[in-house]
């Protein structure tokens, strides 16, 4: 396994036959950033403290392919406080904000190794929010896409719902372009 520009002290920790992993998530805002961990408690790194959340956090597509393929990256919280969740989404604009997730293994006592590994950089797409009405919680799942992804598309405007009401207010057009599966082909192969 080539070192992958990690650090000595990372690479020391890998080395040991078990090894303590979390992963730690920043999604930016206008009203601040966010920070979370899959860890069993608070982590504090880079001057940043990254809350727990109970095993709550969740994802899928993160993979490294030796292929020339663009993974797009699905964050999911789960258990969220149906009237928080719902706050956050209607007050912060999700679309084309950064985030970024971490890699990071901890030490006997709970502390982040130096320099944890980047693993994700990408924007967020609009986030989709499912209730559990007799619970009075959701899951809040928000998809990242890398840069990459738009190489080949040609500037302009987005397909999605709330630029489609920017320009047209009241045209449903878009209204559940969310819910679309992701294996449509469409021009290039």
């Amino acid at each position: 396994m080539a070192d992958r520009g990690f650090s000595a002290s990372m690479l020391t920790e890998i080395a040991k036959s078990v090894v303590s992993w979390a992963y730690l998530v920043e999604c930016e805002f206008d009203s601040g950033s966010l920070f979370l961990t899959d860890a069993a408690r608070d982590i504090t790194w880079n001057g940043d403290t990254y809350e727990r959340t109970n095993g709550l956090l969740g994802f899928a597509g993160l993979q490294e392919t030796g292929a020339l393929l663009v993974n797009q990256v699905t964050l999911s919280l789960s258990g969220v406080d149906t009237t928080i969740a719902l706050a956050k989404v209607l007050a912060d604009d999700f679309l084309d904000r950064p985030v970024r997730i971490y890699a990071c293994a901890l030490d006997s006592a709970g502390a982040v190794i130096a320099d944890p590994e980047k693993i994700f950089e990408g924007r967020m797409d609009q986030p989709t929010v499912l209730e559990d009405p007799d619970g009075g919680t959701c899951t809040v799942t928000v998809r990242g896409t890398p840069a990459w992804a738009d190489f080949g598309r040609k500037p302009g405007r987005h397909t999605n719902d709330e630029e489609q009401q920017f320009y047209f207010s009241g045209d449903l057009g878009f209204e559940f372009v969310t819910e679309i599966p992701k294996n449509i082909v469409w021009g290039r192969n």
